[in-house]
């Protein structure tokens, strides 16, 4: 430790100073970040093949400066050919004898089939800060803007704070919604495309049953027609040739004849019940589909947000009701307490829930900082307030996500599973 102090007029060269003694002039003023007001702050976008573009913008990191004036179109390195991989356009801030230098450059990550991000250097000398981070798939000889995840405004590179307090996510919001737009597009694809196999494949599989109990049906009422007549026939041309014990003896076999009847008759009529009562079954297990509005409240229902869009799905196989949703805002509104899903009367079997089994979030994004994994659950029946609908919880912390912890581009996609009582 050691005390420093200027800047005073040099006498006979007895005070001088270097670069990071003149740096540390702004040491408190500004902190290490992007400039907001300059430019589109780096920005990057997919340009054409392989390149991509990064936004004007100027940086201020280990007590030196970087300034971009310009779109800089950079060439990235190829995918590989069997692996994926995450590569970074990153900041790169040196100050070592050797180097002294600030530059822009790609950084490339390990290949794996399950790629993580590239590791960034970070030493006394020099910081790697990402501009962002850019999907490789395998095989692939294009970049789009789906692939890219911007990272300015985050914590890895954050805005400069200070001086400084202005900030628009414009850029960053529009880079956002592409990503989110493919995403849901794709979900529903894939939503609706397994819904109509599974529906065709019950419906077959019902519609065979039913023919199967029909035909059953028919032989045996054609069997106890077939029976009857022949039996009909047979009485008919003897029963005139007849003495009296023969008669007798006659009577005593249409008896046993008639028990037997009566008792295929007993036997039919079982059956039909038994048959009714599958189909009764089978009516209840027939899938039902449709739509639904989800909404995202806050505890006490505060100033409703404003939606950039929003769907919700649903299909009912007998007790159960599986739903998928998907909310995104352009405006979260007056929302600051514990958030909530709702939207559920817009189902009819919702009003029969005995519980819900599972409430998970698959994707989330425009967060304040970074969640590592959220979950669904549903208010106790006491908390009358909140009525039906599924709080927003951080598991590992045991705690809501509130509507403090969201920006305006917040977007979230879902699914819940559902036991009915019918």
């Amino acid at each position: 430790m050691s005390v420093t102090c200027g800047f005073f007029n040099s006498l006979d060269g007895d005070r001088r100073y270097d670069t990071a003694q003149i740096s540390k002039m702004f040491d408190g003023l500004i902190i290490d970040g992007v400039f907001a007001s300059i430019g589109t702050c780096f920005v990057a976008k997919a340009g054409t093949g392989l390149t991509v573009n990064v936004g004007a913008g100027k940086a201020w990191f280990n007590h030196s400066w970087l300034e971009n004036d310009a779109v800089l179109t950079i060439t990235m390195p190829a995918s590989e050919a069997l692996l994926n991989r995450y590569d970074a356009l990153v900041l790169d801030f040196n100050s070592s004898d050797y180097v002294r230098d600030n530059v822009i450059q790609w950084v490339s990550g390990s290949p794996a089939s399950n790629p993580s991000l590239p590791r960034l250097v970070s030493t006394a000398t020099r910081v790697q800060k990402p501009i962002c981070y850019i999907y490789r798939a395998a095989g692939s000889t294009t970049i789009t803007d789906a692939n890219i995840s911007n990272a300015i405004g985050t914590a890895a590179t954050p805005f400069v704070t200070g001086i400084l307090r202005t900030l628009s996510v414009d850029e960053l919001l529009g880079q956002w919604q592409s990503q989110l737009d493919q995403f849901i597009a794709r979900e529903q694809t894939d939503f609706t495309s397994w819904m109509g196999g599974e529906k065709a494949e019950y419906d077959a599989w019902f519609d065979q049953l039913k023919t199967d109990l029909i035909s059953e049906q028919n032989f045996l009422d054609s069997w106890i027609a077939n029976e009857q007549a022949d039996f009909n026939t047979w009485f008919d041309s003897v029963k005139n040739t007849l003495g009296t014990d023969a008669a007798g003896n006659l009577q005593l076999q249409i008896r046993d004849i008639q028990s037997t009847i009566n008792t295929l008759q007993t036997r039919v009529s079982a059956l039909q019940t038994e048959n009714a009562a599958q189909a009764a079954e089978l009516a209840v297990l027939r899938p039902v589909t449709g739509t639904w509005t989800p909404t995202l409240t806050d505890m006490f229902g505060g100033t409703t947000p404003t939606y950039q869009g929003r769907a919700g799905g649903y299909i009912k196989i007998g007790p159960l009701l599986f739903l998928t949703f998907t909310i995104s805002l352009s405006s979260k509104g007056g929302l600051v307490d514990a958030l909530r899903i709702g939207g559920f009367s817009d189902i009819a079997a919702f009003s029969t829930v005995s519980n819900v089994y599972a409430g998970s979030i698959s994707t989330v994004g425009g967060l304040v900082k970074t969640e590592t994994a959220l979950s669904l659950y549903r208010l106790q029946t006491a908390i009358a307030a909140w009525g039906n609908s599924l709080v927003i919880m951080r598991p590992f912390a045991n705690t809501t996500l509130k509507g403090t912890d969201i920006t305006n581009g917040f977007f979230i996609t879902g699914s819940i599973t559902i036991a009915t009582a019918s």
